[in-house]
């Protein structure tokens, strides 16, 4: 299972010589990493199940508290610690780019983009100019 998240995960990222951060994930190429990461999780639902029957005495509740728990750790540690890392409510940088992208064209302009990392947040400004909630 080590060498299955190993060469699934960092190998590929070795091999595939991938770029630092960037502004979308690319989740895609570690897709066997995800799968021996989940094994790893069920077999640490068992190894809590196991513990809890050799811990409690009514061995009916040590199911569903190896479910409750196991169901509530991840979302629970997710919030805990890696809110502030996903809070893009002060990140306006996209915004203000695709703001300034609008602002430089003519009235009726056709715009080229380089991708999907432009063109979202440009349809985003449009919409919010249009709406008058981004000053022109």
């Amino acid at each position: 299972m080590s060498l299955l998240f190993f060469f699934t995960g960092l190998a590929i990222v070795v091999y595939l010589n991938q770029a630092g951060n960037q502004p979308r994930e690319r989740d895609y190429a570690f897709v066997g990493s995800f799968y021996a990461f989940a094994i790893w999780i069920g077999l640490g639902v068992m190894g809590l199940y196991d513990w809890l029957i050799r811990k409690a005495k009514a061995a009916k509740l040590a199911a569903p508290v190896a479910i409750i728990v196991s169901l509530l750790a991840a979302p629970v540690l997710m919030g805990a610690q890696g809110w502030d890392d996903h809070d893009r409510s002060q990140k306006l940088l996209a915004r203000d780019v695709a703001k300034d992208y609008l602002e430089s064209c003519d009235k009726n302009a056709i715009l080229f983009t380089v991708g999907d990392n432009d063109t979202y947040p440009l349809w985003y400004a449009r919409k919010w100019k249009a709406s008058g909630r981004i000053s022109a």
